[in-house]
């Protein structure tokens, strides 16, 4: 045996030995990803993420598919994980599943694609105002900095490309009261949103288009209840309610994955910080 094989043989051994090697990974390959996929909260609750991106556009395109086209489809940092969770209790089954993960590119198994969005929810689309649409945002805004040692902040908003917003650290956050029933302060944190490549509102050039503006938008059923903090959203009267059964959001994206591997989610501006609104909390 010649020195460069003896060193990998060798290597190998250790690597064995010592429990290096990456553990065999659960489930049944459906497909590939070409880049790394991080669903940590460090990342999902702290600005744009590509995962977060990811999974809004498959939603958007799901529900045209399902015959329910939307303007723009949204999902809340805190639904993205990284493993299962007992659908009872809500504990989450594996190490780090409540915090998310990072899944290295190469396969993609049916198990990694179910951990990412754990909580079996149903589906609604809200026909709301351009004006409804900016307190949400708020809302959105308002989860920054992320309480990561509690997994506060899981409301930030991930958006799919039909949708952009810029939040401006230095305005003032939305709050609410309480009992959790009442917006006390608007918000002032939402410098610009753009929808469908035109800008609908501009604070700092004086463009405010949202009460002309009209839109389907497409969000899971926990924020569709109002939940979050999102009480706007549980006042749209017209909605159309999308059953889990009928649409279940793990077997669109699971779906996608197989049919457009290998998969790239990446991050494009839809979400721009300007400023600095605080240091999260350290990871315990």
């Amino acid at each position: 045996m010649n020195e460069n094989k003896s060193i990998i043989v060798i290597s190998a051994l250790v690597a064995a030995c010592s429990g290096t090697e990456s553990p065999p990974k659960e489930g049944q390959v459906i497909g590939q990803t070409a880049v790394a996929i991080d669903t940590r909260v460090e990342v999902t609750h702290s600005g744009e993420a590509a995962i977060g991106n990811y999974i809004a556009d498959v939603l958007a395109s799901e529900f045209a598919t399902h015959g329910h086209p939307v303007d723009v489809s949204i999902v809340n940092a805190g639904a993205i994980r990284g493993g299962p969770v007992d659908e009872t209790t809500f504990t989450f089954l594996t190490p780090g599943a409540a915090r998310g993960q990072v899944y290295p590119a190469g396969d993609l198994t049916d198990v990694d694609v179910a951990g990412w969005l754990p909580f079996a929810n149903d589906q609604v689309i809200l026909e709301m105002t351009g004006e409804q649409l900016l307190v949400a945002l708020e809302r959105s805004a308002a989860a920054l900095p992320a309480d990561l040692a509690n997994l506060g902040g899981g409301w930030l908003l991930h958006a799919s490309s039909s949708l952009r917003y810029e939040i401006d650290c230095a305005g003032e956050r939305q709050t609410i009261n309480a009992t959790g029933d009442a917006v006390e302060s608007p918000g002032t944190r939402i410098r610009r949103i753009t929808l469908h490549g035109e800008v609908i509102f501009d604070r700092e050039n004086d463009i405010d288009a949202l009460a002309a503006t009209s839109l389907a938008l497409g969000v899971n059923s926990f924020l569709g209840d109002g939940r979050d903090g999102f009480l706007v959203f549980g006042e749209v009267s017209d909605r159309v309610f999308i059953a889990h059964d009928d649409m279940d959001w793990v077997d669109s994206v699971k779906s996608h994955v197989t049919a457009n591997s290998p998969i790239a989610p990446a991050t494009d501006g839809r979400i721009v910080v300007h400023g600095e609104c605080g240091t999260p909390l350290t990871l315990p």
